[in-house]
């Protein structure tokens, strides 16, 4: 449209009535369609502008001076095309009257690159047009999908690069997004073209002011793992960035693993044994914990609460996280062999920052084994730890050293003639549940077969709690 001087006679300078602020609107933006403005923060909706057009002044509106949230919406009122803050009170603006305009373009590419869309205001003593803040939610996204085909992904807002090669076990720190409208987000592959390269696609519709956290789940194509939920991103409304109490830290759970069972967690080292996330399944978040910011131990249960399938320790203190929010996903595959040997289930904690997820250690014992059985036929032995080999042609009279051992959780080791091909193969099985921090020196001793030995106390496995 050709360069023009519009004119509004009957302009005024102050609000027509004492404690107002008087708002005349004009359509200035040339590649912007007939549009609406609803009003959705006081009124709850109520049409303010109707189908105004470009070049339109749509004449004043005397309103209360508070602060107004704006839909700018196509001519049927039906599609938010932009939403914007109006802070009329907080600006101080009481008793002036402004012209708030529609500038620049929808689409700066088809019009020389020049300047986007916005809505300004021009006060009574003129200077540089304020513009209106476009109304925002926050938000953090975690990717938190095991799939080996989402190792690293691209993520898009619409078609626009949102976070390039997006990593498997990391978070965005909290960014703003647009809120009040309708967008999408799309998953490619990474090093993609563009949003068309999506193999998942997402639409979303954020309240404005809102915080929240997006998980990605789940496994891409089935094959190879079980079960295999559908890829998807998780949403929590109401997430945080700090803790709601000052000294306290606040933990949000979330439970990502695809093979875990609906799970409680116990808090052992502060409480004593409270639950704290009662029956939790895949999918789940558990809402927030808020916590004294000590250092805490957390056993992972099957669902009755009495059978512990990991252990953790949480040092919050020990970690500076006083004041901070976190999230705590468990992730990865308690049986990767059934998941195209993925990566194993642990505790991760994503932080408002971002970046790498951080693993929370598992509760460990310190042990040493010492082969002091004189039995022939326990020359060499194999010692495993479960299913998982720990020790290979353990010789008598030979010693490991100390080592890490899963504590707090029910384990057993099984000593095999040398040369074992499993723990099958086992000829003894010791079962042991070990205290998390304890040292522990464990001696094999005693007679395997008694044939040829006199006297021949059986083979066992002596332990002495409190090695040093």
């Amino acid at each position: 449209p050709a360069f023009n001087l519009e004119v509004f006679a009957g302009a005024r300078e102050v609000s027509s009535t004492n404690g107002n602020t008087d708002v005349l609107v004009y359509h200035g933006s040339t590649d912007a369609p007939a549009v609406d403005v609803v009003e959705t923060l006081v009124t709850g909706g109520a049409t303010i502008v109707d189908n105004a057009f470009y070049s339109d002044f749509a004449g004043y509106l005397e309103l209360a001076t508070l602060d107004y949230r704006l839909a700018v919406k196509d001519a049927t009122g039906s599609v938010t095309v932009k939403t914007y803050e109006a802070p009329l009170e907080t600006l101080g603006l009481q008793n002036l009257a402004l012209t708030v305009l529609a500038s620049g373009f929808l689409d700066p590419s088809q019009n020389s690159n020049g300047a986007p869309f916005g809505l300004f205001v021009a006060l009574p003593s003129g200077g540089a047009l304020i513009p209106l803040l476009e109304s925002t939610a926050r938000v953090q996204v975690i990717h938190n999908s095991p799939d080996a085909l989402a190792t690293a992904v691209d993520v898009y807002l619409n078609d626009a690069l949102l976070i390039d090669d997006f990593a498997f076990r990391t978070a965005s720190p909290f960014i703003d997004a647009p809120a009040g409208i309708d967008f999408t987000v799309g998953i490619a592959p990474a090093n993609s073209s563009s949003s068309a390269d999506a193999i998942a696609t997402f639409d979303y519709n954020l309240a404005a002011n809102e915080t929240y956290i997006i998980v990605a789940s789940g496994i891409v194509n089935a094959a190879g793992y079980n079960p295999a939920p559908a890829f998807n991103l998780e949403v929590f409304a109401g997430a945080r960035e700090a803790a709601s109490t000052q000294g306290n830290t606040d933990v949000l759970v979330y439970h990502g693993s695809t093979d875990a069972p609906t799970v409680d967690v116990v808090e052992t080292a502060v409480t004593g044994g409270a639950t704290i996330v009662d029956n939790a399944s895949y999918s789940d978040f558990a809402g927030y914990l808020e916590l004294a910011t000590l250092d805490y131990r957390i056993e992972v249960r099957d669902e009755t609460g009495t059978v512990t399938v990991k252990s953790y320790e949480a040092p919050l203190n020990t970690l500076g996280l006083q004041d901070a929010a976190l999230t705590v996903l468990a992730s990865g595959f308690l049986d990767p062999s059934q998941n195209s040997n993925g990566a194993p289930f642990g505790l991760y904690v994503s932080l408002p920052s971002g970046g790498a997820l951080i693993p929370l250690p598992e509760s460990t014992a310190r042990v040493q084994v010492i082969h002091n059985s004189p039995d022939a036929l326990a020359t060499n032995v194999d010692v495993y730890l479960n299913d998982a080999l720990l020790i290979d042609d353990f010789a008598f009279r030979t010693a490991s050293p100390f080592i890490d051992a899963p504590a707090a959780v029910d384990f057993t080791v099984g000593i095999a003639p040398a040369n074992s091909t499993s723990s099958a193969d086992a000829i003894a099985t010791f079962d042991y549940n070990l205290a998390p921090g304890e040292t522990y020196i464990i001696v094999a001793s005693g007679i395997v077969n008694p044939a040829g030995y006199n006297p021949a106390p059986a083979f066992n496995l002596e332990v002495f709690a409190g090695a040093r």
